[in-house]
């Protein structure tokens, strides 16, 4: 054999070596026409026996003297296979930050587009999974590095006890234990960027869900505007709807008299006749009537008006159990108006409305009451009465959940509340707010 040095040539001897090998590392004279070759994929032992190489992907059979150190080689190449194995690690894990700055980049950069939280909880789903399976691995290959036994140096055998010398096992399995070290705390950075990213996401959620009450909620005044609008609107016209049904009245009358008018009797010839002769007076006392008439009309529909903003309104959440069969006999002795049935897979949700007699249990009001419950609880109400003076959210409260609790609806109305506590989390105020606030609406 030559010198291990000359097949170091980079020319044809370490192209030839390079195919079965891989890039070659090193080559060394180990002694008794012994040699010993490192690629980046194998080994190369050449002894005037027999040779023998190893390449991780297979082996090929060697004679007297690979089986002489087959002792030493075995744990080097294992050692090697999972040095090759940790850098395909590696580059998974470089994998796997890319696509969580690829996250990073989605959320910062969410409002562009519509459809990104769907996205970025898709990608977050398949990045959880990888590190769960990186994480597992990793722990296998740190249990089979504690399971692999370093055999000591040979002795009488002065090729072996070189070839101990290069392979220098023990250096490549601590460095191995450092490296696999090194990567759990990547994969606990990996993690601790998954859960920052996750928390960024929910952050996004929570404000598209603040931002959708505050426009539930101006939509909802918005409503209560535009219905107080009609209600003024309709009263309106049910007056111009008297006013035209009298014009009607009168012109019936007019053609079943003929041409009957006051001024044919005697009262009228004494006292309108002189006033229509007079130059202008008559048309002076149609101004006058035309204004008291318009007066009384408007302090009407002032009336009216205050009667239609000056409202109470309490809307709560009770999820409270109930009797259903208690609330069926108190909602058999109301006047029912409005009765709307829901059904959300295998339950039943029911609405009803209704509108009270004005009376001293009500505080001289008549308010509208709203129910919604199931076949077992009582879910939410909501109650709206026109404002009196003796009239307060929290008498108008006590006066309807006594009734409940009269009727044997419910037992008690503890622990109900309809104010926003300060107790909640922010967001769990944010979207129980409507549900829970009370609002005094005064024109």
């Amino acid at each position: 054999h030559m010198k291990a040095i000359k097949y170091m040539d980079k020319e044809d001897y370490e192209n030839e070596l390079k195919q079965v090998v891989g890039e070659t590392q090193s080559a060394h004279d180990l002694g008794n026409d012994e040699l010993f070759i490192v690629g980046s994929h194998g080994v190369l032992l050449v002894g005037k026996d027999s040779d023998f190489y190893c390449r991780l992907s297979r082996r090929a059979p060697g004679g007297k003297d690979s089986e002489r150190h087959s002792t030493l080689l075995i744990p080097f190449l294992s050692l090697m296979s999972r040095k090759i194995f940790i850098s395909n690690f590696v580059l998974r894990m470089f994998v796997l930050a890319d696509q969580l700055g690829i996250i990073r980049k989605l959320i910062h950069s969410h409002a562009k587009d519509p459809n990104s939280i769907p996205k970025i909880r898709s990608m977050l789903s398949s990045a959880s999974r990888e590190v769960v399976t990186l994480h597992e691995v990793l722990g296998y290959v740190k249990e089979s590095l504690e399971d692999i036994e370093i055999p000591p140096s040979p002795e009488n055998d002065a090729p072996g006890v070189v070839l101990h010398g290069l392979l220098d096992s023990h250096r490549q399995l601590r460095y191995l234990i450092r490296r696999v070290a090194d990567l759990q705390k990547n994969v606990g950075a990996c993690q601790n960027e998954l859960d920052a990213l996750r928390e960024g996401t929910d952050v996004i959620s929570e404000t598209q869900m603040f931002r959708l009450q505050e426009a539930m909620q101006s939509n909802t005044k918005n409503l209560e505007l535009q219905q107080r609008s009609s209600e003024r609107a309709s009263n309106s016209l049910e007056i111009m709807q008297v006013i035209l049904s009298g014009a009607l009245a009168f012109d019936i009358a007019d053609r079943m008299t003929g041409e009957w008018s006051v001024l044919d009797t005697d009262w009228g010839q004494t006292f309108l006749l002189p006033m229509i002769e007079f130059p202008g007076l008559w048309f002076g006392v149609n101004l006058v009537l035309w204004a008291i008439i318009a007066y009384c009309l408007m302090l009407f529909m002032n009336y009216l008006a205050e009667k239609a903003t000056g409202v109470v309104t309490l809307r709560f959440t009770v999820n409270r159990e109930m009797n259903l069969d208690a609330l069926r006999r108190y909602l058999g002795s109301k006047k029912v108006q409005e009765e709307e049935i829901s059904f959300e897979k295998d339950k039943r949700i029911k609405r009803v409305a209704w509108e009270e007699n004005c009376s001293a249990t009500w505080f001289n009001s008549s308010p509208k009451i709203e129910l919604c419950f199931d076949d077992h609880y009582l879910l939410t109400v909501y109650v709206s009465a026109p404002k009196t003076n003796m009239l307060t959210e929290n008498n108008l409260r006590q006066a309807f959940f006594a009734e409940l609790i009269a009727a044997g609806v419910i037992l008690t109305d503890e622990d109900i509340e309809y104010g926003t506590s300060s107790e909640l989390p922010f967001l769990q105020q944010l979207l129980f707010r409507s549900d829970h606030e009370t609002k005094v609406c005064e024109g």
